[in-house]
């Protein structure tokens, strides 16, 4: 086996053992008894960027690296010659990156974006667990019979009343 060969089988591990992953959490929610069309859209999204996050992360290593290469090279025609003028620096022997990437490079930075991918989902979790704890909040402090959302609602207006009055 080649080198070459090696390195898209390494280009296409990450991505399939995501998939198959997601397969995984399938089979667990249709075992829970969910529906299938409630499955199938997070099996679709998941696998999509599973598939999105290895191209995406080359182009940023190269991006990472073309942007480093022009603002070393505009601190070296710049700023540079200003400080030897001044004798600040003595010596600046700052190396560009290359910007033929390595797989371990394109590897760190789609684990980087599956990282931030994975933060950006539990953190749309934590909205919705915060939503239903406000909503079961607002459920414990309404009253449950007519007599006493009456007395609940009287209260209310004499305590807009008394802010009124301060006011």
């Amino acid at each position: 086996m080649s080198l070459g060969n090696l390195y898209v089988a390494l280009l296409f591990l990450l991505p399939s053992l995501y998939v198959l992953w997601t397969l995984y959490r399938l089979l667990q929610h249709v075992v829970r008894r969910y529906y299938l069309e409630d499955v199938l859209p997070i099996l679709y999204t998941h696998s999509m960027v599973s598939v999105t996050v290895l191209p995406i992360a080359a182009l940023g290593a190269i991006g990472v690296a073309l942007t480093y290469n022009n603002a070393l090279e505009f601190v070296q025609k710049n700023l540079v010659p200003l400080a030897r003028e001044g004798g600040l620096l003595q010596r600046s022997e700052v190396l560009p990156l290359p910007v033929d990437v390595t797989l371990m490079e394109v590897q760190l930075v789609g684990l980087l974006i599956l990282l931030a991918y994975g933060c950006t989902i539990v953190l749309h979790h934590l909205i919705d667990i915060t939503r239903l704890l406000k909503i079961s909040r607002r459920r414990l402090v309404q009253p449950e019979t007519n007599a006493e959302r009456a007395l609940y609602e009287k209260a209310q207006e004499e305590m807009k009343k008394a802010l009124a009055k301060k006011k």
